[in-house]
């Protein structure tokens, strides 16, 4: 990762479902990390991710639209353009609509980042948990492995 204030560690639990930790901010400086190590792990044939928020100090706009496009990968669409400016805004509020996204889930998020995301309406489009246990444990029916093992 270029951005010292940034990391992500993923590890798969037992049940095929991968455990993305996120460290530091996701702002401006790391949400392009945090789509394209989403993408990678599509890619790579994974179909189950949790966002563990207990180390998020920042969550701006630009990480909602990071979390906003890791919600699309999961779902098997493309992510919106950054370049798209306010019709990408747009979209993603259409799809905030939408409901939730069953196969990408988040929890832990700290009172601020919690707050944001009520504020924005993502707590209804991503389901957000208190735990990572919890968030497994919503995964539990319908949940096989994947065709790849992660490295």
């Amino acid at each position: 990762m270029n951005n010292s204030k940034f990391a992500l560690h993923t590890h798969q639990t037992d049940c095929a479902v991968l455990i993305m930790r996120i460290h530091g901010r996701l702002d401006g400086d790391s949400y392009t990390q945090l789509i394209d190590e989403a993408q990678s792990l599509y890619d790579q044939e994974h179909r189950h991710l949790i966002l563990d928020l207990t180390y998020v100090r920042k969550l701006s706009l630009a990480g909602l639209f990071g979390l906003h496009s890791v919600a699309a990968i999961f779902n098997g669409d493309e992510p919106l353009a950054p370049e798209g400016g306010w019709q990408a805004l747009r979209v993603m509020k259409n799809d905030l609509d939408s409901g939730p996204h069953l196969q990408f889930k988040l929890s832990n998020p700290q009172p601020q980042v919690r707050h944001l995301l009520n504020q924005t309406g993502f707590d209804a489009y991503i389901d957000v948990f208190d735990d990572v246990g919890t968030a497994v444990a919503s995964f539990a029916n319908g949940v096989q492995a994947p065709a790849k093992i992660m490295a």
